[in-house]
């Protein structure tokens, strides 16, 4: 399995270039590459190149949310999403258990199968009893605490003791030095007074006190100052200082900091939507020493705490719609998925046509996910209860974003205290609906934004930021049909960076957005050529009636077709040339029909305006004139000249119709 983890939209282009390119790249290798060798074996003439896809799935992840401390949710999340899918073991289904198939990596296999060209990912959503954070905080954190700060207090009374004696200390010093003094001048007196064989002896003993006074006064080995050296020291607030009693009681007040957000958290864990904590609110008489017991597990705390109601409660957020319960490894704008696109009858009648797969219980939705694999992991006897949701009612939850629901479960006995539950999503349409929609993948808004930015300003710049083919153009030539053998080194590699900023990974799914957008021109097409036909109908009827000699023709019917007529304007050929040029790539049968049909379309209108103009307009106004020479009625005189304004107003109309109509038909024209 692979994992990209897409850069934040504040990273800088250098990131976002970097990332586009590599989704550029994966998109290709899945789209054209085979997934194994066994594949690449069977797909065709011996002889044939193949690009093999190393990865059984590619997920995608995204940093930029708008979520606390992401890139250590996102480094949990992966962590545990592949130690609990890695180890997840498969067991003989209790007869009793509710689910009799349990998950493998082969289930992965056969959903990458559903929708092999497609990128992963998955959410994950935890339910748990800390266990693990509730053993530490007993065992550890409280006794270490209690410790370190019972031996930091008697350190401090030690301490104080030490300052109050060295006080004490410096006062007799004072009075030593005082009396020193006096001997030793009293001593220096006697050197004149004394015989001279004694006159030595009162030297050594002048000689003596000095040394005495020297041990004493600043600089001396038990100097009040030099005593004073290492308590100083000791009560240093300098971080360089390891020994200052300072850091050290700021590193106990840290410590003491962590037990007590351990113990605010385990009495009362904080909201949040990636996980659902159970409290522990008698912290302090909970016995830590029955989490070790061989029977111990999550449900059977639950039972014996009477906490039922809160497991319910967590439970029931299993059942919640994809996206709207923890946390969402890829930043997928989940509101946008299988969901009704505002959409006219005639946009509608289009689509049905030429991808019928939009069409949902009558009405036309967005790209639903391929697959989305359920997979809940923690010890059997959490899992296979009562209270525990059954498979049924865990794919119904997901019915309203995928086609292909499932649910399975992934025992792991170490798994005691938790259950783990992960949406493994394979096959969602990342790109947009249509031209003036943002991407399902949000981040993809900014990483195109900064592509497009360096290959616009400064092309060269690509080449650092695509890495596939330099060094095999056979592969290069197999795959994409451009010839680069023959070619320099220099030339082969820009060729190949020509390509890759040529790539449009958009252009793989043109049968989707560009279907979308065509249905949106053929719908304004069509209302005109149907405005058209009716007011054609109308006026023809309202002649023939009056010529019968039926007076209560309808008017204002007539005009309201004639005001949506006159009002109408030609869709722009802009986003048609944008699909057929794109299309030429892309190759989709259903799309090139689509353009025929609106090319004909537009031709059918061209005709009907032609008409209009050269044939049954004047007409329309000879016989209306005739009516209203024969006619001496004043009310249906007025209605005749209405008539006539009216057709007057659609021939002029025509004319200007047709020559917007003639130039998107010329713009569109396919070869």
């Amino acid at each position: 399995m692979g994992f990209g983890v897409l850069p934040r939209g504040n990273e800088g282009k250098l990131f976002h270039v970097n990332a586009f390119s590599a989704i550029k790249e994966m998109q290709f290798i899945l789209k054209n590459g085979v997934r194994s060798k066994d594949e690449k074996a069977s797909s065709g003439a011996e002889n044939t190149i193949n690009l093999i896809n190393p990865f059984l799935a590619f997920f995608i992840i995204s940093r930029d949310r708008p979520v606390r401390d992401i890139d250590t949710n996102i480094a949990v999340g992966l962590a545990r999403f592949i130690s609990d899918i890695g180890t997840s073991g498969v067991v003989e289904a209790n007869q009793q258990s509710k689910y009799a198939e349990t998950f493998d990596l082969g289930d992965i296999k056969t959903k990458a199968a559903m929708s092999p060209d497609s990128f992963f990912t998955f959410n994950r959503y935890d339910i748990y009893f800390p266990a693990s954070r509730i053993s530490w905080y007993k065992n550890v954190g409280v006794i270490v605490v209690n410790d370190i700060n019972s031996r930091y207090a008697k350190l401090r009374e030690e301490l104080n003791e030490i300052s109050r004696l060295l006080s004490g200390y410096k006062d007799n010093i004072s009075k030593f030095l005082a009396n020193l003094d006096n001997l030793n001048n009293t001593v220096k007196s006697m050197t004149v007074k004394v015989y001279r064989r004694w006159s030595n002896r009162i030297g050594e003993t002048h000689t003596q006190l000095l040394k005495w006074r020297a041990e004493v006064v600043e600089g001396g080995s038990i100097s009040p100052k030099n005593l004073e050296t290492p308590l100083n020291s000791m009560n240093s607030s300098t971080e360089e200082n390891v020994e200052s009693i300072v850091i050290l009681k700021r590193r106990i007040d840290e410590f003491n900091e962590i037990v007590k957000e351990e113990e605010s958290f385990l009495k009362s864990p904080p909201a949040s939507q990636i996980e659902y904590v159970f409290p522990v609110r008698e912290l302090e008489n909970f016995n830590v020493s029955q989490l070790s017991t061989d029977k111990a597990s999550l449900y059977r705390l639950i039972e014996e705490y009477r906490r039922k109601d809160e497991f319910l409660r967590a439970l029931a957020d299993l059942k919640a719609p994809l996206g709207s319960v923890g946390q969402t490894m890829a930043n997928i704008d989940y509101q946008k998925i299988n969901v009704p696109i505002p959409i006219t009858t005639e946009a509608k009648e289009f689509i049905s046509k030429y991808n019928s797969g939009l069409i949902k219980q009558n009405a036309v939705v967005s790209p639903d996910i391929a697959s989305v694999l359920m997979v809940t992991a923690s010890m059997q006897d959490n899992i296979n209860v009562n209270d525990f949701p059954n498979p049924e009612t865990l794919k119904q939850a997901l019915e309203s974003k995928t086609r292909n629901p499932d649910a399975k479960m992934g025992y792991i006995n170490s798994k005691r205290f938790s259950i783990s539950t992960y949406h493994i999503i394979n096959g969602v349409y990342i790109w947009r609906i249509s031209k003036n929609t943002p991407p399902i993948l949000r981040d993809l808004t900014y990483l195109i934004e900064d592509y497009e930015a360096v290959k616009n300003e400064n092309f060269g710049e690509l080449i650092y930021h695509h890495t596939l083919f330099y060094n095999d153009p056979q592969t290069f030539e197999a795959l994409t049909g451009e010839q680069i053998a023959n070619l320099s080194p220099n030339q082969a590699a820009w060729r190949i960076i020509e390509f890759w900023a040529n790539y449009n990974p958009e252009i793989e799914y043109i049968n989707i957005w560009g279907i979308i957008e065509l249905a949106g021109v053929y719908s304004d097409l069509k209302i005109i050529n149907n405005n058209i036909d009716n007011l054609m109908e109308l006026l023809d009827g309202a002649i023939k009636s009056l010529q019968r000699g039926v007076t209560n023709v309808d008017v204002v019917k007539v005009k309201k077709y004639l005001d949506a007529i006159t009002s109408a304007k030609v869709p722009s050929s802009e986003n048609v040339k944008a699909i057929y040029e794109a299309n030429k790539i892309a190759n989709k049968d259903e799309v090139n029909r689509g353009l025929k049909e609106i090319a004909d379309l537009s031709l059918q209108i061209l005709s009907k305006l032609e008409d209009i103009k050269v044939r049954y307009g004047q007409k329309w106004i000879d016989d209306l004139n005739k009516l209203k020479k024969e006619s001496t009625d004043y009310g249906i005189n007025r209605i005749i000249q209405t008539l006539i304004n009216h057709t007057d107003t659609l021939i002029t109309k025509s004319e200007s119709l047709s020559e917007d109509l003639n130039k998107f038909v010329e713009s569109i024209t396919l070869e």
